[in-house]
């Protein structure tokens, strides 16, 4: 069983979070803006299913993008775990990140396959 969709590009995880006096780490604007219309996509993939118990997560990334890709992965495996694709990104057994000239600017692939 897999899932693959394409998404926006989330936000970095240095920006994904911003601190609120009284409330401490809260989701930044960013953050929230990406969480929306990624989990809209998500919604509307044609083949989503569900993946239960472990899980191995790829996110390519456009290959000319600014910054690390290991801060571009934690949003999106949140994203599937709050849809209902994942059960806990805990059963995650392998986490891959990488660019690749495939991916276009501003977009990420998300690949979840059953382990």
């Amino acid at each position: 069983m897999s899932f693959r969709v394409e998404l926006p590009l989330p936000p970095p995880h240095n920006n994904a979070y911003i601190n609120v006096r009284g409330r401490g780490r809260v989701p930044s604007k960013a953050h929230k803006e990406w969480k929306k219309a990624a989990g809209w996509e998500v919604v509307a993939a044609p083949c989503r299913k569900r993946i239960e118990g472990p899980f191995r997560f790829t996110i390519l990334l456009p290959l000319k993008m600014r910054g690390d890709v290991d801060g571009r992965v934690k949003l999106p495996l949140d994203l599937l775990v709050s849809l209902g694709i994942t059960d806990d990104d805990k059963h995650a057994v392998s986490v891959l990140a990488e660019r690749s000239d495939s991916v276009p600017a501003g977009r990420c692939i998300v690949l979840c396959e059953a382990a």
